[in-house]
């Protein structure tokens, strides 16, 4: 065989780094040798083994062929140009990570970058990163080299947002990649949080309530701790001690949208204002949920708010353990919820009065900070308020009345203990009082219109007063008179309380009330502590003054000036609080003493010293007040005096008439005598003395002594024996004195009286209108005349006449004369009127006349006997016209008029007659004829009847003749005709009216639309019509019905000739009648005709209806769903409301009277959810006869139901006309849709992609549903961002998918979102928006895989295989095909398998590796765009392949070394026989040695 090498070039490289920015940047030298070519022929002989193998029997070389070796240095820098850019692995490929690292300070956090970069054709020149809020920008840390793979950063970085660390690198071309890894908002500091205690109060030993908010930015451990202690610490656990609890109990809250109110992210408000510097301070902020969007806006965790100053403060924090709240005005607290918020309850409590708590929790962070947050303090309140001013009371009890304590008690999870303390307090108490005035009780008061009270001394040293109620009641410890009321809810500031009430507009009773205070602590949780105050003196309202029974002078001493004198003073409703006196001149002053105090006395006597002015009569006054300040004043009954004067005389009159003085008289036996005008202004009157004297001396040795009189005596009589004598004169003399004790008097005597004993010379009288009248008959009925003259009286005069009037009743003529009347007339009068008596028909009269002298004494004379007649003649009649018995009551000729009578008078005939025509006009009466007004026609007593053509009579006037009839005794007699009218002018007819006869009566009938009257019932029917004649007046109405079509009448009830004659009536009805129903074009057709006669024959024009016919009843109208009038709705989204219209209700008969509405579930039953009603009814009436309108009713619960609108029409005629709607469906709820991207359901994750190979790919499917309506329709949109339309704009669609295609518009690889939105039947409408859809038709970028180029041959074996450089800057890599096969790209050596796209290596375990087998591994990056290809057996998408692996069996040749350095060739001499006697090469130098070998080769795997 001839074997060798012919070639063989060898490469040393020398490789020289230089350290800086990652990768490294390498220069390489190359030595190039060309080794020696050899070329052997030589001979084998060998034999074949029995076992398959061979046995070399001899080897021989013939021929050996050598060439020297040739070498050069290549010296350069091993570089190429690279144009793609930097490959900069993703973070979650290449462990590119930002952490914070665990356990360290605080204040000394740390952070950890983790990079890999790697480029494959150039060198890495620069690698920097930066540190900002977005890959955008380095607000948080400026650009900064990277040295390293792997740096800790320590530094303090902004907590509560998310930071992107950005990474830029930069190859040896200029070329820059830019890739970022992001980290959460991470905590730079303790765990934050904060204890709310949302009750700093507590009245309840066993439990009490509180949240923590966690405000952390690093999460925390999964178990926490919590107690309660009297420290706000780690020791704070002696209350309850410390216990677990998950820090999943922290719920986050909800995510912030649109929807979701500001206020639902804080915590409820908390009365008081945060004792802190505020983050900021705004105002003019409209509500608290604007201030919650404001401290939302900012890194505030806190805030307070003012209503009424409409304030905002920001707080960096909550209300903690040393950061307080304090109550300023009306602030409120809000505490953010935090991270993670969550409200506990401790229980198994035992807490003691004024024990003060925290609740304490202990926070650790996963990084390992912990930390204690603790509430503020919690005062424990076990006792109720204090009172003031302690006294023994009357009752004190203790009552476990949990939160029914007190009407206004806050309250809340009540207390068990005995909490409510009751008070009955006695008189010494100082604590509540009756009235207002401070601190002073009120017992008494006159107002009955209000009622008051105050109070002092309630506190509560633990917790504070938080406020009173106060109520009135009639008896102790009940409000029925004034309910319980918050005297200070007014009140903003407990500094302005007054402590007490008022209550007004009472209209309180006589009697006595009793008032009741509540004082309540602060303490909210458990429950507030009451004590209540029965007030148990009661306040008396008095509205009556005291009563004077009476004020009695007992006496007076001038000497001593002592006055005595009783009062009887009681009072019923209060006690008397004092008494006073005075003295007046009269009853009502006090001018002679003012008003002085007097002592109350039992026995109600008093003795005053006091000195009475002289002369002066005094009263004593009395006045008494009571304790309700009500005031009664009395006098005395008399008066009393002192008087050293006598009296002043007066004057004396004789006769016994007060006041008149007489100087006649006709008594020979009495004297009288009156006075007046004796006065004594100091003491009065006391009595008087009377004594008489006459003229006639020798009489007066008859008369009697003075007589005594009383001081109340003005006047008296007395007689006298024996009489005195004719014409003597009679004296009196009165004598007063005075009432005081000296007895003073004045005397006055009368001008004398003269005693006449003979009557008057008599004279003449008569009976008549005048003095010389003789007549027989009077004929006044009340009234009667007498004259008279002659009469003297030589001694006393003629002082008067007595005049009698006597009478002969004419029913007894035959019994004396009697006496009716009489008068008594001055003697200056001759004449006598009487007007007392009612004379009757032949009554005879006659006057007696009595003149009396000056002496009373009196002489009769008597008149001529009349007979009374005053009955004037009797007219019997005067009728119009000259017909006897006949009446005429109208004239149809103007010239001519006539009357005719009768009159007679049975005692005095009649005289003569007189005639007058007279004009009667609008009320007004005037004569025309005679022309003169003052004339008339006189006729003599034979003549009965009058004509006169002479006349100018006015149409339409009533004209009358009037008759006066003169008899015998002077008396007229008058009477006057009926009177004719004058009436020339026919009679008119208008305004003519058809009914209906309805059951609930009569209704004008409607027309329809071609003008004809329309009647619903065929048998009767009514009508009206104005008749008019001004003059004489309608005597007969006749009215038919004309049947059109056969020119006929139509028979009616009572019809004469076709006609029903309504008198004079202008309204009838016509019955029996036999009407057909009519149509509207063809008839039947019927009018009504009417005409009139008048009083005076004259007959009117014929009045003719319309054109009538007769129709079927009343129609119900239509009801439609829905708001809007015309369109009837099947579905409504409104679940709150209900709305129908209706329309053409129309009732032909009768007016319409009421509308009303219902609703229901039930088509059939139109009441069977609600009653008809009126309730949100809006009727629109056309006319009277027709309606429409409209309903809005706000009903709740319609969710889900098919309602029905019923509206009900009553008319006036009691027809009920009912309708009701085809019903609505009320859904509110929005339709079910489920979009399918794609070809897939939407993820979870709305932003996670959905790719597609397929260019032609259909962008969605959906699939919709509505449980209560159809689906209406249904739009679909595609554009760039969720919710847009730029791609291709909304459209409607009928299927259920986008055609393949559609929507594809735009560069291929643009992130594409589909809408969906479907809209029931009721207009509600549901959206849904896919995941971003990416199509992505081009193939990721190839990579390379590299595996071991040789196996070691064993039973099995495995081979690793590693890859890198496939990419998709599209979709990205989903996933890696490999496979293995004896052949490239076979897999018949190991079955594809599917690997995640994170993975780079892969061992082929389990080969066959006995010697000489080759295998070709195959790798394939598929892209998340090709779908398709993840599904297929085996996808070879831009696949990759191995070289050969071979499983060798033999080691390589050896070849040669050669030393090239400089060096001698030696012999070697060794103890060691395997080297000794060869020849070595020795180094001329020790600096440097060069080594070359050749020779050395493996035909199965290489070397």
């Amino acid at each position: 065989s001839l074997s060798g090498q012919l070639v063989n070039v060898q490469y040393n490289t020398r490789t020289e780094s230089s350290f800086g920015p990652l990768p490294l940047s390498s220069k390489i030298s190359t030595n190039e040798t060309l080794h020696s070519s050899r070329v052997v022929l030589a001979t084998r002989l060998a034999q074949n083994l029995v076992n398959g193998g061979e046995q070399d029997l001899s080897r021989n070389e013939l021929w050996d062929f050598v060439t020297s070796p040739q070498t050069q240095t290549l010296p350069r820098e091993q570089r190429r140009v690279d144009v793609s850019p930097l490959s900069v692995a993703p973070p979650q490929r290449f462990s590119c990570a930002v952490t914070e690292r665990p356990y360290r300070s605080v204040l000394y956090p740390a952070f950890q970058l983790l990079v890999t970069v790697g480029d494959d054709d150039s060198v890495v020149e620069n690698v920097q990163f930066y540190i900002g809020t977005a890959i955008s920008n380095s607000h948080v840390l400026a650009r900064q080299s990277l040295h390293s793979p792997v740096i800790v950063l320590p530094r303090s970085l902004p907590g509560g947002m998310i930071l992107t660390f950005g990474v830029e690198v930069v190859n040896a071309e200029n070329n820059v990649s830019v890739t970022s890894c992001t980290i959460l908002p991470h905590g730079t500091r303790l765990p934050q949080g904060s204890v709310t205690a949302p009750y700093l109060y507590s009245s309840h030993p066993n439990q009490i309530m509180g949240s923590i908010s966690y405000w952390g930015q690093s999460d925390l451990w999964s178990v926490l701790w919590r107690a309660v202690g009297s420290e706000a610490s780690v020791q704070g656990s002696d209350a309850s001690a410390w216990e677990s609890f998950v820090s999943s109990d922290l719920t986050t809250p909800p995510p912030a949208s649109v929807s979701t109110p500001d206020l639902q992210y804080f915590s409820t408000a908390q009365v008081g204002q945060l004792i802190a510097v505020p983050l900021q301070q705004m105002t003019e902020i409209s509500s608290a949920a604007t201030c919650a969007a404001s401290c939302r806006a900012t890194t505030c965790r806190a805030f307070d708010y003012s209503m009424s100053r409409q304030e905002c403060r920001l707080h960096a924090s909550s209300r903690t353990a040393s950061i307080h709240l304090a109550a300023v005005g009306d602030y409120q607290h809000y505490a953010a919820l935090g991270y993670g918020h969550a409200e506990y309850l401790f229980t198994r409590l035992s807490l003691q009065h004024k024990q003060v708590i925290h609740l304490n929790f202990i926070l650790r962070s996963k990084l390992g900070h912990a930390v204690v947050v603790s509430s503020p303090a919690i005062l424990i309140d076990l006792t109720p308020p204090l009172t003031g001013e302690v006294a023994a009371p009357i009752t004190d009890v203790m009552l476990a009345d949990g939160c029914m304590a007190s009407s206004v008690q806050r309250c809340v999870q009540a207390t068990p203990i005995l909490n409510h303390r009751v008070i009955t307090d006695g008189p010494s108490w100082r604590t509540v009082f009756n009235g207002h005035s401070p601190l002073a009780e009120t017992r008494y008061t006159q107002i009955s219109n209000f009622i008051s009270a105050h109070w002092n001394g309630f506190s509560d040293p633990e917790t504070g007063i938080w406020g009173y109620s106060w109520c009135v009641g009639s008896s102790i410890g009940t409000c029925d008179v004034v309910s319980r009321r918050d005297p200070h809810s007014h009140i903003l500031s407990a500094s302005e309380w007054t402590n007490s009430g008022l209550a007004g507009n009472l209209n309180l009773a006589d009697g006595t009330y009793y008032v009741t205070v509540e004082a309540l602590n602060s303490v909210v949780y458990g429950g507030a502590l009451v004590t209540t105050v029965q007030h148990s003196t009661g306040l008396v309202v008095d509205t009556t003054p005291p009563v004077l029974h009476s004020v009695a002078v007992t006496g007076y001493n001038s000497r001593t000036q002592t006055l005595v004198f009783t009062v009887n003073a009681t009072d019923d409703g209060s006690p008397l609080r004092s008494i006073s006196y005075g003295l007046g001149r009269s009853r009502r002053d006090e001018l002679v003493q003012g008003w002085r105090p007097l002592s109350l006395a039992t026995t109600g006597v008093y003795q005053i010293a006091t000195k009475v002015p002289n002369g002066v009569n005094v009263w004593v006054r009395v006045q008494v007040e009571n304790e309700a300040g009500l005031v009664s004043t009395a006098s005395s009954s008399t008066s009393f005096s002192v008087d050293t004067s006598p009296p002043t005389s007066g004057v004396v009159r004789d006769g016994n008439a007060k006041g008149q003085d007489i100087d006649f008289q006709s008594s020979a036996t009495l004297i009288c005598a009156n006075w007046d005008g004796f006065v004594d202004s100091d003491s009065g009157v006391g009595h008087y003395m009377w004594a008489v004297a006459t003229s006639n001396t020798a009489y007066n040795a008859n008369l009697p002594a003075a007589k005594r009189l009383p001081s109340a005596a003005s006047g008296d009589c007395t007689s006298l024996t024996p009489a005195m004598p004719h014409n003597v004169t009679v004296y009196s003399t009165i004598t007063a004195i005075h009432g005081s004790t000296e007895l003073l008097s004045a005397s006055a005597t009368s001008n004398g009286v003269v005693v006449d004993l003979t009557g008057p010379t008599p004279g003449q009288a008569a009976i008549g209108l005048n003095r010389t009248s003789t007549g027989v008959f009077w004929s006044q009925t009340q009234q009667l005349t007498a004259f008279w003259s002659g009469f003297k009286d030589p001694e006393s005069s003629i002082l008067q006449y007595d005049v009698s009037v006597l009478r002969t009743a004419s029913s007894m003529p035959r019994s004396p004369a009697s006496v009716v009347s009489s008068a008594i007339v001055p003697a200056s009068q001759t004449s006598y009127d009487c007007h007392d008596h009612q004379w009757q028909d032949g009554d005879r009269v006659q006057v007696q006349i009595a003149a009396s002298n000056g002496a009373l004494r009196n002489t009769t004379v008597s008149t001529q006997v009349v007979t009374v007649d005053s009955s004037p003649a009797v007219i019997g009649s005067v009728r119009d016209g000259l017909v006897r018995t006949q009446d005429q009551r109208y004239v149809t000729v103007n010239s001519t008029l006539s009357a005719h009578w009768q009159a007679t008078d049975g005692q005095s005939g009649v005289a003569w007659y007189e005639v007058t025509v007279q004009r009667l006009q609008h009320g007004t009466r005037m004569q025309v004829w005679p022309v003169s007004p003052m004339r008339s026609e006189r006729l003599n007593a034979s003549t009965e009847e009058f004509s006169t053509d002479a006349l100018s009579l006015t149409d339409g006037s009533h004209y009358t003749v009037a008759l006066s009839v003169m008899n015998g005794a002077g008396l007229l007699s008058h009477a006057e005709s009926s009177g004719v009218t004058v009436d020339t002018v026919r009679p008119t007819l208008r305004n003519m009216v058809i009914y209906s006869t309805l059951p609930a009566g009569l209704v004008a009938a409607g027309k329809d639309g071609n003008g004809h009257i329309v009647l619903s019932d065929a048998n009767s029917l009514a009508v009206s019509f104005d008749a008019l004649d001004s003059h004489s007046g309608i005597a007969a109405s006749l009215v038919r019905i004309h049947d059109v079509s056969t020119s006929t009448p139509v028979t009616a009830k009572g019809s004469v000739n076709g006609f029903v004659d309504f008198k004079h009536e202008t309204s009838g009805l016509l019955e029996q009648l036999s009407l057909q129903l009519g149509d509207a074009l063809t008839g039947p057709f019927y009018r009504v005709i009417v005409e009139t006669v008048d009083n005076a024959g004259l007959k009117s024009e014929q009045l003719i209806s319309d054109l009538i016919r007769v129709i079927a009843n009343d129609t119900a109208g239509v009801v439609l769903d829905g708001g809007d009038a015309g369109q009837d709705i099947d579905y409504q989204s409104d679940d709150s409301v209900l709305t129908a219209t209706f329309r053409d209700f129309t009732a032909l008969s009768c007016d319409i009277e009421h509308v009303q509405w219902a609703a229901s579930t039930q088509r059939d039953d139109a009441e069977a959810d609600m009653s008809f009603t009126r309730r949100g009814l809006t009727v629109t009436a056309t006319s009277a006869r027709q309606v429409a309108g409209h309903v809005h009713a706000p009903m709740d619960n319609l969710q889900g139901k098919r309602f029905y609108m019923s509206v009900r029409v009553l008319t006036a005629c009691g027809t009920v006309l009912e309708a009701s709607s085809d019903g609505v469906l009320v859904d509110s709820s929005p339709p079910s849709v489920t979009l399918t991207a794609g070809g897939s359901p939407s993820p979870t994750n709305a932003a996670s992609p959905h790719y597609s190979a397929d260019s032609s790919i259909s962008l969605g499917k959906w699939q919709k549903s509505d449980g209560e309506s159809a689906i209406e329709k249904t739009d679909v949109s595609v554009g760039s961002y969720p919710g847009a339309a730029d791609i291709m704009a909304a459209r409607r669609y009928d299927e259920d998918q986008i055609q393949r295609g559609e929507g594809m518009t735009g560069s291929i690889g643009l992130s594409r979102y589909v809408s969906v939105t479907t809209t029931n039947r009721a207009g509600v409408s549901s959206r849904q928006v896919s995941q971003p859809i990416i199509v992505d038709v081009s193939k990721p970028t190839r990579g390379e895989i590299t595996c071991a180029q040789s196996l070691p041959v064993t039973s099995t074996c495995a081979l690793s295989c590693s890859w890198q450089g496939f990419a998709d800057p599209e979709s990205g890599i989903m996933a890696y095909d490999i496979r293995l096969g004896t052949r490239s790209g076979e897999q018949d050596a190991y079955t594809r398998t599917r690997l995640p796209a994170q993975t780079s290596s892969f061992t082929f375990a389990g080969l066959k590796c006995t010697g000489g087998e080759k295998y070709y591994a195959t790798v394939g990056a598929i892209s998340n765009a090709n779908i398709a290809c993840f599904f297929a057996p085996f996808c070879v998408n831009v696949p990759a392949y191995s070289g050969a692996v071979v499983v060798d069996a033999t080691p390589p040749t050896a070849g040669t070394i050669t030393v090239q350095s400089n060096h001698v060739a030696v012999n070697l001499s060794s103890s060691d026989a395997s080297l000794s006697g060869q020849t070595v090469a020795c180094l001329v130098g020790a600096t440097q040695l060069r080594i070359t070998w050749t020779g050395f080769e493996d035909p199965e795997s290489g070397v």
